[in-house]
């Protein structure tokens, strides 16, 4: 399978997956279920929410890598950063900018359809990162402008 191949296949699994969301919650609960990795997920987010407040403060612009539906962009922003959600899938990406929209904060966010390793972002035009389906990394400006 190509790496074009292998996108578009998971493109089409997290749009599945966002559809059955609202249409199918069972099937939804099912696909979805990992809970021992939700429990690990859930134990670390409190440390990521506590680094989003620090770094994504008012002046920020924050790359939401990976967004999927916005949970973290919707955080980010709150915390006061502008913020710029990626992720493959158009679905969740409608979704986030619905869940933003809805808080009052679509101003605060722009989401672009994007394969992760393939973002179009000139150096400097965002002063954070945040990968929460990896890890969470902050990115200096000036390393940004080099």
């Amino acid at each position: 399978m190509s790496d074009w191949e292998r996108k578009v296949e998971e493109a089409v699994f997290h749009d599945r997956r966002e559809r059955l969301r609202h249409t199918a919650p069972e099937e939804f609960e099912q696909m979805t279920r990992n809970h021992r990795f939700y429990a690990v997920n859930r134990a670390s987010k409190r440390f990521m929410e506590k680094w989003l407040r620090e770094h994504c403060t008012p002046g920020r612009r924050v790359l939401d890598y990976c967004c999927g539906g916005g949970l973290n962009t919707l955080f980010i922003a709150e915390c006061g950063a502008d913020v710029v959600g990626i992720d493959i899938s158009a679905e969740s990406l409608r979704a986030a900018r619905v869940r933003l929209k809805s808080e009052g904060l679509g101003d605060r966010s722009l989401f672009v359809v994007a394969a992760a390793e393939r973002t179009a972002f000139a150096n400097g035009t965002l002063t954070s990162f945040s990968a929460t389906a990896f890890s969470i990394t902050s990115i200096s400006p000036l390393r940004l402008r080099n």
